[in-house]
């Protein structure tokens, strides 16, 4: 397993490599440091990707999304690993995350930057595999602290 950390403008934030450490501690991930996470979400992505190039897919799970059930993420990956070209889980009808990118994408994953929101609005316009999931975690972010729980 891989997670890519992206950096602030001005050099990794405090907690940065206290959080890597979690990370690996807890799942034997590598961590990535991007150096062009400045450039947007899109280039944080695209350095991960680049650093695992040869993978079998990837699903994309966003940082402020921790109510996500593993085994929604499971799906998504076994949906990418049976032949999906893109996977997202669907809870009562709306489409959420995390979502899954076969190696067909590796390409146009590795040169995002600026233009990820773009890749992202093609992806949706794509054909996309569907899991109807009970799980309304794929729907939930934390857009402030006071949204996580104590």
């Amino acid at each position: 397993m891989h997670a890519a950390l992206g950096q602030r403008r001005r050099g990794r934030a405090a907690g940065d490599d206290a959080l890597a450490s979690a990370l690996a501690a807890a799942s034997g991930a590598t961590i990535v440091h991007c150096a062009r996470a400045d450039e947007g979400m899109g280039a944080s992505l695209a350095c991960g990707v680049a650093a695992t190039a040869d993978a079998q897919g990837w699903v994309v799970a966003l940082a402020d999304m921790p109510w996500i059930a593993p085994a929604t993420i499971r799906s998504v990956a076994e949906a990418i690993v049976a032949g999906a070209s893109i996977a997202a889980p669907v809870h009562r009808g709306e489409r959420g995350h995390p979502v899954g990118f076969s190696p067909a994408h590796r390409d146009a994953l590795m040169t995002l930057g600026r233009r990820g929101r773009a890749f992202a609005r093609r992806a949706r316009r794509g054909r996309v595999c569907r899991i109807d999931v009970d799980d309304p975690g794929v729907l939930r972010d934390a857009d402030a602290p006071g949204d996580l729980p104590g």
